[in-house]
């Protein structure tokens, strides 16, 4: 075992059922892939719209589809960490770039 599935598994993260799902997802036909993707995307996306309200407020249309998702841009996602954090998550990792291009940006 590498060092780095060894340290998820000493933090408790499911390593094994972890790569188990990955080679279930790589063992996908073709058109099975695709739909996974596709759920996937649908997933996504409903979840932040029900829980972040910096979402909510990007996409308006109920009846969004995934080309019609706007790119953001860093000056887009620049507001306060508070508002992109999605409802429930309170314990996360946040960090900074230097800022070197003017303002920092915090993740």
């Amino acid at each position: 075992m590498n060092l780095t599935n060894f340290s998820l598994l000493l933090s408790n993260y499911p390593i094994f059922k972890a790569k188990k799902e990955l080679n279930r997802i790589l063992n996908l036909e073709e058109v099975q892939f695709e739909h996974f993707i596709n759920d996937q995307k649908k997933t996504i996306v409903d979840f932040h719209l029900k829980n972040n309200s910096f979402y909510k407020k990007l996409i308006k249309d109920e009846n969004w589809n995934w080309e019609s998702l706007p790119v953001l841009k860093k000056q887009d996602i620049q507001v306060d960490l508070k508002e992109r954090i999605s409802d429930g998550y309170e314990n996360v990792y946040i960090n900074k770039t230097s800022g070197s291009t003017g303002n920092p940006f915090y993740f």
